[in-house]
């Protein structure tokens, strides 16, 4: 399991350098085809985690979070080089114009002031789908995590419970003991 493990984190990792890379050097289809085969080891790395169960889920949180925050760099990199049509008109755009379609692109809340053009425009649409996927995944996780939690506490809610249920009744026959005491003390004829 643990082997099987680290070769997908192995395999995330290397997918997601030729994707970078391929963002700067090669046509835009190829970094995206590197984004779209780094989730299936991502999915399946983060449902071992969610099987193994054993209540620690920050490790597939944070990895989910790196992941999605370089796929979302990635298609940046791809804006960036392609341009994007701003008031009719193909331009070269800033970094950050780039990171923010981007970041729109894959919440699927685009807004319409930038638009891709024809050449990628397919693409934006593999980055929406990934946005769908990636939130769900880290909805998903994030759940699981919260249920753990809730469990723990309910143990511990359910522990405290016994412990109090357990002293209020001692302390009920304790009280009863000291009862029967004071009336033999008082009511007794000396």
């Amino acid at each position: 399991m643990f082997a099987f493990a680290a070769m997908n984190l192995m395999s995330i990792c290397c997918l997601g350098i030729a994707a970078m890379v391929t963002a700067f050097m090669l046509p835009p289809w190829v970094a995206t085809t590197f984004c779209v085969l780094m989730y299936i080891p991502l999915v399946s790395h983060v449902f071992i985690c969610a099987a193994d169960n054993d209540g620690d889920y920050r490790v597939p949180m944070a990895l989910l979070v790196k992941v999605l925050s370089w796929v979302i760099l990635v298609f940046a990199v791809t804006y960036w080089k392609a341009g994007l049509i701003v008031s009719g008109a193909l331009e070269k755009i800033s970094f950050v114009d780039a990171l923010y379609f981007s970041v729109s692109t894959w919440t699927t809340l685009v807004f319409g002031e930038l638009t891709p053009p024809a050449s990628v425009r397919n693409i934006t649409s593999i980055e929406a789908l990934m946005g769908y996927v990636g939130l769900g995944l880290y909805l998903a996780v994030l759940g699981l995590w919260i249920e753990k939690r809730m469990e723990s506490r309910k143990s511990v809610h359910d522990h405290n419970r016994l412990l109090s249920h357990r002293k209020g009744f001692l302390s009920s026959r304790r009280s009863k003991k000291r009862a029967q005491h004071l009336k033999r003390i008082l009511f007794t004829r000396h």
